[in-house]
């Protein structure tokens, strides 16, 4: 049986519904687009498609519980590599939730493989 994320993605994504409601992490997230709006519509798109069948694997990581994903954007997403504008498939996505928010802890292009928690290998 495959394991399933911590927080119901349904709950996780009505919060996110008011862009307002999600909070991105600095280095892990935002540096990776060219303006913080960019970043914001780029992590609504993600929110808004991501699915079940992404999931990776739950982290703990006092005081916070994240649920990983491997997010695969197609048409694939603009990010800022090394200073170099990226069109990106494949997407590392680490949130937790809080009460009224969705904090992206991570949100960056993939950098290594990944495999889901139902065996799908996912690749940069």
């Amino acid at each position: 049986m495959a394991w399933t994320p911590y927080f119901n993605l349904k709950e996780v994504k009505d919060v996110a519904a008011s862009p307002d409601a999600i909070l991105l992490s600095k280095t892990r997230a935002r540096v990776f687009f060219a303006t913080p709006r960019l970043a914001a519509e780029a992590a609504i798109r993600m929110l808004r498609e991501l699915t079940e069948s992404a999931f990776v694997e739950t982290k703990f990581q006092n005081p916070d519980i994240c649920d990983v994903y491997a997010y695969q954007a197609t048409p694939p997403i603009t990010a800022m590599v090394a200073g170099t504008e990226m069109a990106c498939r494949a997407w590392c996505v680490k949130f937790t939730l809080l009460p009224e928010h969705v904090l992206l802890v991570s949100f960056h292009p993939l950098e290594q493989p990944i495999r889901t928690a139902r065996g799908k290998k996912v690749t940069p």
